[in-house]
C-alpha cells in the first residue's frame, strides 16, 4: 500500500516538475505579448519582525542547530529500535537448533539439512536401532531426497 502511494506521488511529482520547466522555459524566451508574465512575484519585499522568543534562553541558538540536533536524536533512536529488533531475534533464536544428516560414502560425507525445532536439544529424543535402508533421489525440476529408515524413533 506505501509502495503504490510513494509509486502515485513520483508520478505526480515528475508531471508538476515538467509544467514548472516549462513554465521557466518559456519565460526565459523573447517577450511576446500573449506571452506569460516575465516575472511571478507573489510576495510583497518587507522583512517581518524579529521573532524575540530566543531571547528566553541565556544562549542565541540558531534554528538549523535545532533541527540538526533535532535529526541526529531521531537517527540515534531508529539506531536503537534496531538494534534492540536484532537483540530480541537473536534472543528467540537462542532455544532452536537445526538436524542435519550425515550420510556418507566411502571416504565421502555430505550433510543434509532436516528441520529446525523450537525448543533445546535436550527436550527431543532421536534413536535408531539400524542404519537407513534406502536413499533416494526423486525428481529433475524439483529433487526431493526420499529416505527409509523404519528403525527411526523421535520423541518431542
Amino acid at each position: 500500500m506505501t509502495a503504490v502511494a510513494g509509486f502515485s506521488l513520483a508520478i505526480l511529482l515528475n508531471y508538476k516538475l515538467r509544467i514548472v520547466a516549462a513554465t521557466v522555459t518559456s519565460l526565459s524566451m523573447v517577450p511576446r505579448g500573449h506571452t506569460l508574465p516575465t516575472e511571478l512575484n507573489y510576495f510583497l519585499a518587507t522583512v517581518g519582525p524579529k521573532n524575540d522568543t530566543a531571547n528566553a534562553f541565556f544562549v542565541d541558538i540558531p534554528k538549523d542547530w535545532f533541527s540538526y540536533g533535532s535529526l541526529i536524536v531521531l537517527l540515534f533512536l531508529v539506531l536503537a529500535v534496531i538494534v534492540v529488533r536484532c537483540v530480541r531475534r537473536k534472543r528467540k533464536s537462542h532455544y532452536e537448533f537445526k538436524l542435519y544428516i550425515e550420510v556418507r560414502f566411502q571416504e565421502k560425507a555430505c550433510e543434509i539439512f532436516i528441520k529446525t525445532f523450537q525448543l533445546e536439544p535436550s527436550c527431543y529424543t532421536f534413536a535408531a536401532s539400524a542404519y537407513l535402508e534406502t536413499l533416494q533421489v526423486t525428481g529433475c525440476w524439483r529433487p526431493k531426497l526420499v529416505l527409509f529408515w523404519p528403525t527411526l524413533l523421535a520423541q518431542f
